[in-house]
């Protein structure tokens, strides 16, 4: 079977060398030459793993494979908030420093919040309706910027959410690229709260005198209010703080301070409550509301007779003390007088007895 094979290999062997005019040496020398490639699908499959390229297509497969990468991203405005449109602009780079990219289809995806099957939807929606960007190219080593105008959901806390980036280019040799990416938009909630009407009692005091103001505090909002404070300034009173604290979303608090006169006004006059509140990230914020108390001017202490005070006691106690002074003073003149009376008696009646005696004696001599 070997010489067989030996036999139709030289066959062969005549038959290249009649065809193509080389000799025998050169033919072997030729090939030794060739070298086999794989095909050029072979070299340049690969998969997209943990944000890797993964490319496929036409080309030589003899320059490495461009990469283009998420550098940042900006919003206009800068703070996004739940419910309103923003532009977000995300920042890319052709790490490649001798192939250019080109053909560049961008998409964007959001994660589906909800709290039910009727309030689930993305996080963020296309103003335009289509979340697909095209680019036309970056070249070798260079930057761009793709812009998209998006609306973020309403009921979205007030927490960062990803939005995810995928990337399909093609480099010079036509070769398809794909790739992803994925950033984080952090989201803003504004405060929304009310307060109640304001309970005065009194609601007209004196200078000097203090009322008591009270309200409530309704947190409607999705977000919690940090260190409350509540301050009342007006030109009729002195300043007065009430520190409320935290107030935890859809919570209420109470607001209760007592407000001290120190000004007459006419009339009623306005007194101001300012409200400040901090955000989980510290920045202070605050609202104003007005509320209106009528001081009047200080009485004057009344100093009150003893006798009025006696009368507005109900019994007459000055005319008794009098009437039983006449009364006393009576009888001591009525005994004084008996006493006189009789001593004066007394008296008479020894003088004329003394005369009886003396006559009685002359009689006898």
């Amino acid at each position: 079977m070997r010489k067989e094979m030996k036999g139709i290999s030289g066959v062969i062997l005549a038959i290249v060398v009649a065809l193509t005019g080389f000799s025998l040496p050169q033919i072997r020398s030729k090939a030794a030459e060739q070298t086999v490639t794989p095909s050029t699908n072979e070299s340049q499959a690969a998969a997209y793993q943990a944000g890797e390229a993964a490319y496929a297509g036409g080309g030589t497969g003899e320059s490495s494979v461009p990469r283009v990468i998420v550098t940042g991203f900006s919003t206009d405005p800068a703070e996004v908030r739940a419910g309103s449109n923003f532009t977000l602009y995300i920042h890319l780079k052709n790490t490649s420093k001798t192939t250019k990219v080109k053909n560049m289809l961008f998409d964007l995806s959001a994660p589906t919040e909800g709290a039910d099957e009727q309030t689930m939807a993305p996080a963020f929606l296309p103003a335009s309706g289509s979340s697909s960007i095209y680019l036309d190219g970056i070249k070798a080593n260079g930057s761009a910027d793709i812009a998209i105008q998006l609306n973020a959901k309403s009921d979205l806390l007030q927490k960062p959410y990803s939005i995810e980036l995928s990337m399909k280019y093609e480099d010079k040799n036509n070769m398809q690229i794909e790739s992803a990416s994925s950033i984080s938009i952090p989201i803003k909630q504004d405060a929304r709260f009310e307060l109640s009407e304001f309970e005065i009692n009194p609601t007209s005091i004196a200078v000097g005198e203090e009322a008591n103001v009270m309200c409530n505090l309704y947190n409607l909002g999705r977000i919690k209010l940090y260190n409350v404070k509540a301050v009342f300034e007006g030109n009729c009173i002195e300043r007065e703080e009430v520190f409320v604290g935290n107030v935890e979303s859809g919570t209420s608090a109470s607001i209760d301070a007592m407000l001290e006169a120190k000004a007459e006004t006419e009339g009623s006059e306005k007194v101001n409550l300012t409200l400040t509140y901090e955000d989980e990230s510290g920045n202070l914020s605050e609202m104003k509301k007005d509320l209106e108390l009528e001081v009047m001017p200080q009485e004057e202490e009344v100093i009150i007779p003893e006798e009025v005070e006696e009368e507005e006691g109900g019994f007459p106690l000055i005319p008794v003390i009098a009437l039983a002074a006449a009364v006393i003073a009576v009888i001591v003149i009525v005994i004084i007088l008996k006493k006189k009376k009789k001593r004066k008696m007394q008296n008479e009646e020894e003088e004329l007895l003394d005369e009886l005696v003396g006559s009685s004696e002359d009689e006898r001599r």
